[in-house]
């Protein structure tokens, strides 16, 4: 039988800290070529970033839960407040306690890098609660997309970037917009699978507004796109080269999934798409320190 601690860890949403993690690391190899990155500023950015998404992921399934549209006819994860493993007001309480200890934190990377990552950080917090929080939540209008592709892409790969030089090359924003074009296409297969419900409850994403096909172009762009950036910027004598063949085979894959499945069966194309998220920072990662 679960436990109260197994039911917390679900709500942490394991699978989708890669999707934090990713790029922040991708800041730091970046960095690694003009600074030693073992340091406790990039523990710290480290932390900051889990603090920031679990945060965001337990805001979320509270105010969606209040909101009614996590429902048993969910086809995604099951959401703790919805379920009833967890009392909403527990989820909030600790949503505000991590963003408060991430702010926390994140002061001692404001001493390093000035005002810039102060402005980042508190930006990241208002966003994490305003995602799903109030009447014009980003989730709600359609600015979710957005949001996923500015901060898990060029301002996660960027703001780590510069705590660590305090300069900023265009090099490192071109490739942070390659990784936050996959959590664009990871948000994109959530609200293609979720259409029906979210039309019930409002919640205008873009796919509720522009329509599936729109969803599924949406995705399979964002892909090809990550692979062109990934492809340009690796030095042509790099080996690496050779792991974009399988890394582009698991993109048409993923696109075909998406275009033939519906439902729960997108459950996976998410899974998928998530390994993509990994994959690309690790080929970036590798062909800068190979």
């Amino acid at each position: 039988m679960p436990t109260a601690i197994n039911y917390w860890i679900l709500a942490t949403r394991p699978k989708t800290l890669a999707a934090s993690l990713a790029p922040v690391i991708m800041g730091l190899v970046l960095a690694s070529s003009y600074v030693n990155i073992l340091n406790r500023y990039a523990a710290i950015t480290l932390l900051c970033a889990m603090l920031i998404q679990i945060g965001t992921n337990l805001a979320n399934d509270y105010y969606d839960f209040k909101k009614g549209t996590d429902t048993k006819k969910r086809k995604g994860p099951t959401r703790m407040a919805q379920a009833g493993f967890i009392k909403p007001t527990q989820l909030k309480n600790v949503a505000i306690t991590l963003f408060s200890l991430a702010f926390t934190f994140g002061l001692i990377l404001v001493y390093k890098g000035g005002l810039p990552i102060l402005f980042i950080g508190i930006i990241s917090i208002i966003c994490g609660f305003w995602y799903t929080a109030g009447p014009i939540a980003l989730a709600y209008i359609g600015l979710g997309d957005l949001f996923a592709f500015l901060f898990f892409g060029p301002i996660a790969v960027s703001g780590t970037y510069y705590i660590q030089t305090l300069t900023l090359h265009p090099n490192v924003i071109i490739l942070g917009s390659g990784i936050g074009l996959l959590a664009t296409a990871l948000i994109t297969v959530n609200n293609i699978r979720d259409i029906e419900e979210d039309k019930q409850n409002k919640k205008n994403t873009l796919i509720v507004r522009f329509g599936t096909p729109f969803g599924k172009i949406e995705y399979m762009s964002c892909l090809f796109l990550s692979c062109y950036i990934l492809y340009t910027h690796i030095p042509p004598s790099n080996t690496l080269l050779l792991a974009l063949i399988p890394y582009i085979l698991c993109n048409i894959h993923n696109s075909y999934k998406l275009l033939t499945s519906t439902g729960k069966a997108l459950n996976k194309v998410l899974a998928q798409t998530g390994f993509l998220i990994i994959s690309y920072a690790i080929i970036m990662t590798l062909s800068f320190t190979v």
